[in-house]
């Protein structure tokens, strides 16, 4: 990004932004700040443009899940060869449409096709998109809310993307440089109404031309885009890297040229192209937990492991405690992990990121209580920030082994059956003197009638 304050106050003041080299968050926010300078020079007048280090726009959960579902299917066998990606563009994408477009070229990883074109132009001159830099309104100065009043929307750009194919010095923003297309293809969007199978057509017959490697055709202009093939590996002669064959100067494969293009899972290629680098987050684990038992419990977070746990009962909700605070976040409804603190209330469906900071240099354990009662608060006994305080222990932790103490559900059905035995006494007790008292007016009856010879008589 451009390297300004206002960058910093509004887009580094979080821990999502990890520096690629160490898969870790940039511990110092003003150390993001001190990128490159690169010195512009039109032969007239000059200019130091300053640019923020080189960072990742992920926080390490993303990454790790980002990684586990590439490896499910890097394994499922459905992999594409960048020849058999065929992307159609009008030329007019912005922003991460732009990203996609551009950042396929630059790797020569898909074949992109300008549809919707002037029939006369040239494919030189057709760019596959126009800008990848983001972009946001800012309060910029007294003028800008000037420009407001009359309507119109200053707007700045503040990232930048850098082809790292470029080897000028300096390097220049991909924003101002044109990236022609492999292909123009005669598709318009008022052409008639069956426009989708267009598309297949275009594509079946792009196809062809592109994956024969005898007699097929490609575009002599684009240098990155391979056929690739595992007899490049040995000529490439990069440990552990992998590519295909070049595009030669007459449109046709050319199988005496090969290029590096792609690494073994876990590296990654540098800008040179010379040399597989390990993925510094490679050596970190993903555990995922599911949290369904009732029980409480309590588990250990080691360094350079991350967990995430997702609540899976409707019945009860659960409360994550630890000896480090914030130590746990939660996905809101922007898709934007927040810290919460010790004794937050989880429930059904609920995910909690656990070692958001996965550098701690030693084990910390958390403690998960249960509440089954959704309409009471956080449970009294909040366990200490102490660790070696004996009266805050868990019931069970995960191996089953049971602690001394009863827990609160014990104890109210003890007291409870307590108290229905009690009742249950009294009323035996009154029911057995009602009787007597029954049977004894019942004698006292019968004996003054047979003292009465009125009542007999009658």
């Amino acid at each position: 990004m451009k390297s300004t304050k206002l960058i910093l106050q509004k887009f580094f003041m979080n821990d999502e932004n990890l520096n690629p080299e160490t898969c870790f968050p940039y511990t110092e926010k003003d150390d993001i700040l001190n990128g490159a300078q690169d010195t512009y020079n039109d032969g007239i007048n000059e200019a130091i443009h300053k640019r923020t280090k080189e960072y990742e726009q992920y926080n390490i959960y993303e990454k790790k899940i980002m990684e586990k579902k590439r490896k499910e299917y890097l394994s499922s066998g459905k992999t594409k060869k960048p020849t058999e990606i065929i992307v159609f563009t009008d030329g007019y994408s912005f922003s991460c449409a732009s990203d996609f477009i551009r950042g396929l070229q630059a790797q020569g990883h898909g074949i992109i096709v300008g549809y919707n074109a002037r029939p006369d132009i040239n494919i030189s001159d057709f760019d596959a998109s126009q800008s990848n830099s983001g972009g946001d309104s800012f309060e910029i100065s007294e003028n800008a809310k000037n420009l407001k009043e009359l309507g119109f929307d200053p707007y700045i750009t503040f990232t930048e993307h850098f082809d790292p194919n470029d080897k000028g010095n300096p390097k220049t923003p991909m924003e101002f440089l044109v990236y022609p297309v492999d292909e123009i293809s005669t598709i318009y969007h008022y052409y008639d109404d069956d426009i989708y199978y267009r598309f297949i057509k275009e594509s079946e017959r792009i196809f062809a031309k592109y994956n024969n490697l005898e007699n097929g055709e490609c575009n002599p202009d684009n240098k990155l885009l391979y056929y690739e093939t595992s007899n490049c590996d040995s000529k490439i002669n990069i440990d552990k890297a992998h590519g295909g064959y070049i595009c030669g100067d007459d449109g046709k494969w050319d199988q005496n040229k090969c290029i590096p293009a792609y690494c073994d899972d876990g590296f990654y290629l540098n800008d040179d192209r010379t040399k597989c680098i390990p993925e510094p987050c490679d050596n970190i684990i993903l555990n995922e937990i599911i949290i369904n038992e009732e029980k409480e419990s309590k588990y250990t977070i080691k360094p350079n492991n991350t967990y995430i746990f997702t609540i899976e009962n409707d019945n009860s909700s659960y409360y994550f405690y630890s000896e480090l605070e914030p130590f746990f976040y939660i996905m809101n409804e922007h898709h934007i992990l927040e810290a919460v603190k010790n004794g937050k209330e989880f429930k059904d469906k609920d995910k909690i990121y656990v070692n958001y900071f996965v550098n701690i240099t030693k084990d910390v354990i958390i403690r998960i209580k249960i509440q089954e009662d959704e309409k009471s608060d956080v449970p009294s006994d909040v366990p200490s920030d102490n660790p070696s305080d004996e009266s805050n222990k868990p019931i069970n932790d995960n191996d089953g082994q049971q602690k001394e103490g009863l827990s609160t559900g014990i104890i109210v059905l003890i007291v409870v059956g307590s108290i229905i035995v009690v009742l249950a006494i009294i009323i035996i007790i009154i029911f057995v003197i009602s009787r007597k008292r029954k049977l004894s007016n019942k004698d006292i009856e019968e004996k003054s009638q047979q003292l009465n010879p009125i009542n007999n008589l009658t």
